[in-house]
């Protein structure tokens, strides 16, 4: 494995620091509100301005909330409402954080389609932090050099593929056998020349 380290700079829960996106998941373009209850206004976060929506739920409660790309870091619950949407005609689920389920904003739903999967969040700016965090690119490795003529590699594993492994263990039990009865007749010669010396002697 051959990679690099990047940096980049995401948003983290402020609860426990787990990255929920990097930011080129931030939505900037303006999306249609509940002018009743929504208004919008520009914010300057990373190196961009981005608009931040400033809803009020039927509560009376105001969050600051803007807009994402959907992350696998943030879990959903309940069931896809549009009652009182602060951005019609999608429909709302909680969102929270993955790791320790701090409530981070809303989960925005097709109105038509009866999906878990959402369009987009809207996530609660004050329980979001800008953070620089580090993340590993894997590199393309370079193709193997490719051979013109056949190496004797090659070629041995051709005729292993030709022949099976037994022609090869076969022919060195064989040749293992000729060594050790070259060996003994070698031994042989050598006591019959020691035998022949001590009769002369």
């Amino acid at each position: 494995y051959m990679g690099g380290i990047i940096q980049k700079m995401s948003l983290v829960c402020s609860a426990c620091s787990t990255i929920i996106c990097p930011k080129e998941k931030v939505y900037l373009e303006r999306c249609s509100i509940l002018e009743s209850h929504v208004y919008t206004y520009d914010l300057d976060l990373f190196d961009f301005v981005c608009p931040c929506y400033s809803a009020t739920n039927p509560g009376d409660n105001r969050f600051d909330v803007i807009r994402i790309q959907p992350s696998e870091f943030v879990v959903l619950s309940g069931q896809a409402t549009d009652e009182h949407t602060w951005f019609p005609p999608y429909k709302w689920r909680m969102a929270a954080c993955h790791r320790c389920r701090c409530h981070l904003g809303w989960s925005f739903h097709h109105p038509q389609e009866n999906t878990d999967s959402p369009l987009f969040f809207g996530l609660i700016v004050t329980r979001l932090r800008q953070r620089e965090t580090i993340d590993t690119e894997e590199e393309e490795l370079p193709d193997p050099p490719t051979f013109t003529h056949p190496t004797n590699l090659d070629a041995f594993l051709q005729a292993l593929m030709r022949d099976g492994f037994h022609a090869f263990s076969d022919g060195y039990t064989a040749q293992s056998e000729t060594d050790e009865q070259e060996e003994e007749d070698d031994e042989e010669a050598e006591d019959q020349t020691r035998e022949s010396e001590n009769e002369g002697t």
